[in-house]
């Protein structure tokens, strides 16, 4: 029951209990010869303070960075749970923190996944976990192990779950797969986005002869489903991408992440690692001409100055030395001259 405790409802009870020390609070979460389980759950519980106006949006920030640059270890444990907090408080502004602990594999990425998915998590507000807290209830308690097996008789078997999972699953996919080989018409919207006519856009480019078997605009919704909403109706207290980038650093940024960002794909239904590697191939290609018109439209004189203004999942050396390995020592292609010029720049 104490172990069920610990991990089940520890926070609450912390928060329920809080006796106004903070100090002490603070102290005991950077203590590492506390249980981490048990630090993890006063983050929580200071995080239920800040969001009843105990604790400032800059003093939490202030302690929480104190966490990511100490120079004592804390654990992986708690460098996760940090980043937790700090998308469910989304702030937005301590993406560089997630970005430092990313880049120094203090993260447990099997709970939040890559850097991508934190972007795409800190501007999402459905589907969320509430951070309100709640006291512990006995009709709560019935998931903890100790009591396992006392209802077990009005719900369904582990296996049927799996088995409708994977149903669900396979749906998904069939759907999309129906519309995969749809061609482009001459005079059909170009699939890069830029609004203009097939044939006066990418279809005598080199890299347009594979554009209408890639993917279909269907499939690009599917994979653009995670992807921070733009253009909708805003709701107060709430952060959207458009708020913060134009709409071309979007447009860029999402030929980018149909590239780079982790699908999910049952492995029933794996793709040849030719067709990734195709399909990557164009969706940065499309991502480089249109970050190249950017560049000179905009005045931008380093990789540096673009992603401090428009880099939003992927640096740019992230994706550009992804596109270089995918054309691997192909020096007759254009891009991967343009790719060299970039990546070589002292700035």
């Amino acid at each position: 029951m104490i172990g069920d405790l610990v991990t089940g409802g520890m926070n609450n009870i912390l928060y329920a209990t809080y006796d106004g020390n903070m100090e002490l609070l603070k102290t005991s979460i950077k203590n590492s010869e506390l249980d981490d389980f048990i630090r993890a759950a006063m983050l929580d519980a200071l995080s239920f303070l800040y969001l009843d106006g105990v604790l400032s949006r800059e003093d939490f920030q202030n302690f929480l960075k104190e966490l990511v640059y100490s120079h004592q270890v804390l654990g992986d444990y708690i460098y996760t749970a940090v980043q937790s907090v700090i998308l469910d408080c989304h702030f937005r502004e301590m993406l560089p923190e997630i970005r430092f602990m990313y880049d120094r594999d203090m993260l447990d990425t099997s709970v939040h996944g890559g850097y991508d998915s934190s972007v795409d998590y800190i501007y999402r507000f459905d589907d969320r976990i509430s951070l309100k807290p709640e006291p512990v209830r006995v009709d709560s308690l019935r998931h903890w192990m100790m009591f396992e097996g006392s209802d077990s008789g009005n719900e369904l078997s582990d296996e049927n779950v799996i088995d409708e999972m994977f149903k669900n699953i396979d749906r998904d996919f069939s759907e999309t797969d129906t519309v995969r080989k749809v061609k482009i018409g001459r005079n059909d919207p170009c699939p890069c986005g830029s609004g203009k006519k097939y044939k006066f856009c990418c279809m005598n480019k080199k890299t347009a002869g594979v554009a209408g078997q890639v993917e279909t605009e269907a499939q690009c919704r599917y994979w653009l489903k995670l992807y921070p909403e733009t253009g909708v109706t805003k709701q107060e207290g709430r952060i959207y991408l458009d708020d913060f980038y134009d709409a071309e650093s979007i447009a860029i940024d999402q030929l980018i992440y149909l590239a780079l960002h982790h699908r999910a794909i049952p492995i029933w239904r794996r793709e040849e690692q030719s067709v990734v590697d195709k399909r990557r191939r164009w969706y940065l290609g499309q991502a480089l001409d249109k970050f190249t018109e950017k560049m000179a439209a905009e005045g931008f004189d380093s990789l540096s100055e673009y992603d401090a203004r428009c880099s939003i999942h992927y640096l740019c050396r992230e994706w550009m030395t992804a596109y270089l390995g995918l054309l691997g020592s192909n020096k007759s292609d254009p891009h991967y001259c343009l790719l060299k010029k970039y990546l070589d720049a002292k700035v």
